[in-house]
């Protein structure tokens, strides 16, 4: 069970990656950060956990 929930204030930021070649192919990545230049969340389809 969550010990807190708060909404926060993030940047989201959209960017095309990739040079369509098999080894890079070409996506959509999605990072979010904070207001003082921190990186939070990087969703990059090609990469897993």
């Amino acid at each position: 069970m969550a010990k807190s929930v708060k909404p926060v204030l993030l940047i989201e930021v959209t960017e095309k990656r990739g040079t369509g070649n098999e080894g890079d192919p070409a996506r959509v990545v999605v990072q979010y950060w904070d207001y003082n230049n921190n990186l939070i969340f990087e969703s990059d389809p090609t990469k897993r956990d």
